[in-house]
């Protein structure tokens, strides 16, 4: 049961269907060796960039919606008609091209360490740009490392090195707002993107803490993140394991009363499969499998 939860709630896909760039390293500490000559870049928070220990000045909120959506492309091209969609939308100017060079000449000075190249950070190609992204420059990259190494972890059995790689890649997070200080409707797509992405690996991360017996805290915490997405399935389902596991039996079947009259209530569907079947474990009684 509690593998089959990383699917089915009806407002997002199963969170390894986000696809994972070929080259994604962990991210190692500001001022090391391996990004004392380059940029590095967060995006799960406010979005900052340091050059070495320096933070770099990203200008005016514009400009940082274009480094945003270059940094969300994680190292491939992105066409300058994407660009000023990303900035502007539908209200571009005319002059909206222009400005883009102007912002990306900018960037380029703000993000090159003195005795630098500019180009060499963000490089044009052929009607548009690509952000050449250093190794392990990007904490996104660094988080999705993790989810992937979680996944294998979990594929041989080894749930405490899942939990392991899941804490340490939700520990990356600087606040729980990606892309702090993007504005513009792109700004927001990436921002609903890499939400979900995290919400994923915390539900992947509290099924393995249920597997793993640690019962409690996993319960306590999924209390928490039920009231604050009600409608998610996944994490309603493993709220009534949690609470199945430590013997509240009553609790967990008023938990899935609870859902079904949100889910009716607020988008007028009955709950989904994962959420009937833990239901039926627990009307059942049946230990729940880990």
């Amino acid at each position: 049961m509690l593998d089959t939860l990383m699917t089915g709630r009806p407002v997002s896909a199963d969170p390894w269907s986000v696809p994972t760039p070929p080259r994604a390293p962990s991210l190692p500490p500001a001022g090391s060796a391996e990004h004392r000559d380059g940029p590095r870049f967060s995006v799960l928070g406010p979005l900052t960039a340091w050059n070495g220990d320096a933070e770099a000045d990203l200008g005016q909120p514009q400009q940082r919606a274009l480094l945003a959506a270059l940094l969300m492309q994680e190292g491939s091209y992105i066409a300058t008609g994407r660009l000023v969609d990303a900035i502007w939308g539908d209200g571009a100017p005319v002059t909206a091209e222009t400005i883009v060079r102007t912002y990306v000449y900018r960037l380029r000075r703000a993000l090159t360490s003195p005795g630098g190249e500019p180009r060499s950070v963000i490089g044009s190609v052929t009607g548009g740009y690509v952000l050449r992204l250093p190794s392990a420059a990007l904490d996104l990259g660094a988080f999705r490392r993790s989810l992937e190494l979680a996944r294998t972890a979990r594929e041989s059995g080894d749930r405490a090195a899942e939990v392991r790689h899941l804490r340490e890649g939700l520990g990356l997070w600087r606040d729980t707002m990606p892309l702090g200080g993007v504005p513009g409707e792109h700004a927001e797509r990436y921002r609903t993107h890499l939400s979900d992405l995290r919400l994923s690996a915390l539900v992947m991360r509290l099924a393995a803490e249920l597997a793993l017996g640690r019962l409690d805290p996993a319960v306590a915490e999924l209390s928490g993140l039920v009231a604050e997405h009600p409608l998610d399935e996944r994490l309603r389902a493993l709220f009534m394991t949690g609470l199945h596991q430590s013997g509240r039996r009553a609790e967990a079947l008023s938990t899935y009363h609870e859902a079904r009259a949100v889910l009716r209530d607020r988008l007028g569907i009955d709950p989904g499969g994962h959420l009937r079947r833990a239901h039926a474990e627990v009307l059942r009684d049946d230990p729940v499998p880990r």
